[in-house]
């Protein structure tokens, strides 16, 4: 399973423009492991990858570790199998989102599902949840409070939106405010500048020479 995790990251890694690997913010793409398992025994391998290493006792939090989720089949009843093929068609499709609004368009999809999970099937679905507020840091705090309970998750999405919305408008003027810093550095009258760009002048206080 490291060997496919590694695979994957390094198939995005290759794939990204160096202009994008060398950004400060780069990051790989979150992946949680599930193994589906409907052997006759109960799962002999752990569950936590360090637990395969030789005396991984005596090194503490320096190897490489991950723990997966563990689908053990026979360790559940007809009814819990029917929600957790819920589950996995949820994740399967969020897993398909293209960017944060098709994830929250697909979400949107299926809160009638996620609102009808038991509290176990809700708890493995949390990660591709965090992942909708990755990046999200200032407001970490309330988003793990809807998402300890599967009701909240039309609040979650409601607050979700708004906060992406507030990032993108942020951008947005950030990338205004550095054309207008490189034209006003070129010479170009503020004036002119101000009216290419759209911003106003309380914007443009902070970069005006």
């Amino acid at each position: 399973m490291f060997a496919f995790l590694l695979e994957i990251w390094r198939d995005f890694f290759k794939n990204t423009p160096q202009e994008g690997r060398n950004r400060q913010d780069f990051r790989l793409p979150a992946i949680m492991p599930i193994v589906v398992y409907n052997g006759p025994s109960s799962w002999p391998v752990p569950i936590n990858f360090k637990e395969i290493i030789n005396l991984y006792q005596h090194f503490g939090e320096y190897l490489v570790d991950f723990k997966y989720a563990l689908i053990d089949i026979h360790r559940y009843t007809e009814e819990d199998l029917k929600k957790f093929s819920r589950l996995i068609a949820v994740v399967f499709h969020l897993d398909q989102a293209k960017d944060e609004e098709d994830l929250i368009d697909r979400l949107k999809q299926w809160i009638g599902v996620v609102k009808s999970l038991g509290r176990d099937e809700y708890r493995q679905l949390v990660p591709w949840l965090r992942i909708i507020a990755y990046g999200m840091e200032e407001n970490r705090e309330k988003l793990e409070q809807y998402l300890t309970n599967p009701e909240e998750v039309e609040s979650m999405i409601s607050f979700t939106e708004e906060e992406i919305k507030k990032k993108h408008q942020r951008l947005k003027l950030e990338a205004k405010l550095e054309v207008a810093q490189a034209l006003l550095s070129d010479g170009m009258d503020y004036e002119k500048v101000k009216k290419l760009t759209g911003l106003t002048d309380e914007e443009l206080k902070a970069i005006k020479h």
